[in-house]
């Protein structure tokens, strides 16, 4: 609250309390008067992005964006085991999977190899 707008507020006395439930977890931010720059996020200007990443790393589950089921972690067995169910009721199965990830250069021969 500005300093102008404080003074017309009337400040309230500390509660008498021991205990307190029912109250979600917040997360304060320090109130900054520098502008981050284009990309700024109220995270990357915190520093607190890196922190609720971490967070929601460990702590979030992944979920199926078509079924909405939870993401479990598989054994290569496992999905083995399950294209070949897939590919038995299906009449083909295609699967797909990058040649060249973070290479530098030309690779028209790789194109032409798939």
């Amino acid at each position: 609250m500005s300093p102008y707008a404080r003074q017309f507020a009337s400040q309230l006395e500390k509660p008498d309390l021991d205990l307190i439930t029912g109250l979600p977890p917040t997360v304060a931010i320090e109130q900054r008067i520098s502008r981050g720059g284009g990309k700024s996020t109220v995270g990357t200007v915190t520093e607190t992005y890196h922190f609720l990443r971490l967070l929601y790393a460990k702590l979030g589950v992944q979920h199926c964006p078509q079924s909405g089921e939870p993401v479990i972690s598989q054994t290569p067995e496992a999905i083995g085991a399950q294209l070949g169910k897939l590919l038995k009721k299906e009449k083909s199965l295609r699967l797909l999977s990058p040649v060249l990830k973070a290479r530098k250069g030309f690779h028209k021969e790789y194109a032409l190899a798939a």
